[in-house]
């Protein structure tokens, strides 16, 4: 196991004129005795948290542009989400997608649930 682990995930943000769009970016996650005796594990920078949830969206369900209520971590973990920034990009997140949703104030984006399952994501709303 190396120092560091680097943890690429989507950010969705507003610009100043208030559109949408995504961007790749990366964190360090470092090597530190998380939780003794076990081994050393890769630890992310910590947050402060506000708030979590698991949210299901059945299955076709959409909801045209709006933004995030909060700064927000969205990772899915059960089906298939696709969002669309103002910009016009849409992406498709899997069972295992990290993303992080800035967009308050903006124009915000689409949701909509895909795939033939209910789509389960875990949130942290973040400061």
């Amino acid at each position: 196991m190396g120092d560091i682990y680097k943890l690429k995930y989507t950010k969705l943000y507003a610009d100043k004129e208030g559109e949408t769009h995504f961007k790749e970016e990366e964190f360090i996650m470092n090597s530190k005795d998380y939780s003794p005796p076990a081994p050393p594990v890769w630890v992310a920078p910590r947050t402060r948290a506000t708030g979590s949830t698991v949210v299901a969206f059945p299955i076709g369900w959409y909801g045209d542009f709006h933004p995030a209520p909060k700064p927000q971590w969205m990772m899915i973990l059960k089906g298939s989400m696709e969002v669309e920034v103002s910009d016009g990009e849409k992406r498709t997140f899997l069972a295992g997608s990290i993303a992080f949703l800035d967009d308050l104030g903006s124009k915000g984006h689409i949701s909509r649930s895909i795939g033939n399952e209910v789509s389960i994501v875990s949130v942290t709303e973040v400061e």
